[in-house]
């Protein structure tokens, strides 16, 4: 655990050895705990996930990315057109061996302003402008009943309008139910 040089010089004149031997060994705990939670948590093995990870140009010219890609047009469906999706396979193909290689960044705006990729582009920028919004990290845990291997295959309005709803329903503390109930179900708005 990374502490710095003021932190140690407190550390050393207000407390005893074995105060700050207790604390490092219960933060060490601690830290250790929560890194297996979120390892069992976070959804580091969905498909999607995984497969977004190939458009990295430094992963360029290995087999692993190269099928990633391709799997892309499956797992999000709503992006490409046929025409697009008979060029893209074509697309990933020359994207591997292309040479020039940059930081994720610069090469995606180059190739967004030379339009080299044109469907290939239209799949990372999709991919890059995923949903996201203040609690978008409330969105692992509260979204726990949607979010698992087959959510890609629904668009993002569809992803963002579950988790407004979920967060409304939260911060209201009731159900759907409970929310939508009316004494008079014909004449109650």
């Amino acid at each position: 655990m990374y502490l710095g040089a003021a932190t140690i010089a407190l550390i050393s004149k207000r407390f005893s050895e074995t105060y700050v031997k207790e604390f490092f060994e219960n933060s060490t705990e601690a830290f250790i705990s929560h890194e297996k939670y979120l390892q069992k948590t976070l959804p580091l093995n969905n498909p999607l996930l995984k497969s977004i990870s190939g458009i990295d140009p430094t992963a360029r010219g290995h087999h692993s990315p190269l099928l990633k890609l391709k799997r892309l047009p499956e797992l999000i469906q709503n992006v490409l057109t046929q025409e697009d999706k008979i060029s893209y396979n074509l697309e990933v193909h020359k994207y591997q061996i292309d040479e020039k290689i940059m930081r994720l960044d610069e090469w995606w705006a180059k190739v967004f302003a030379d339009g080299s990729y044109p469907a290939l582009s239209k799949m990372v920028k999709a991919i890059l402008s995923c949903f996201h919004g203040p609690q978008v990290e409330s969105a692992f845990s509260s979204m726990s009943s949607v979010l698992d291997k087959e959510c890609g295959r629904m668009s993002i309005d569809t992803l963002s309008a579950i988790q407004t709803v979920k967060y409304k329903f939260l911060s209201c503390n009731k159900s759907a139910l409970e929310f939508f109930k009316r004494d008079d179900h014909l004449h109650s708005p």
